[in-house]
């Protein structure tokens, strides 16, 4: 888990570099495309993930040893899908397919 969340943490930077080159760019002309809307969607997801985790895991019932289970593979899937986003935006392939 700790080298998904080291590889988030790079994709992260990558995908915010390339961001902030595309909106020197573009952005006059779009908004919508600043930076900072990265920085507030990847804090949000950190905080939306962690509490969604928490209820899928909590409330399919059973011991505490299985609803952590649940919770950590959870946690590891939406990792796995937010790198995958964040490669998308730094190579340039988000939306393209």
């Amino acid at each position: 888990m700790a080298a998904k969340e080291r590889t988030l943490a790079l994709v992260y930077s990558q995908a915010r570099a390339a961001v902030r080159r595309n909106f020197a760019r573009y952005g006059r002309e779009d908004n919508r495309s600043n930076p900072d809307h990265l920085v507030r969607s990847q804090a949000s997801w950190k905080r939306f993930v962690a509490d969604d985790c928490k209820v899928q895991a909590a409330f399919a019932g059973g011991s505490n040893p299985s609803i952590s289970d649940r919770e950590t593979g959870c946690y590891e899937d939406a990792l796995d899908k937010r790198i995958e986003f964040l490669e998308q935006l730094a190579n340039g392939s988000f939306g393209t397919g």
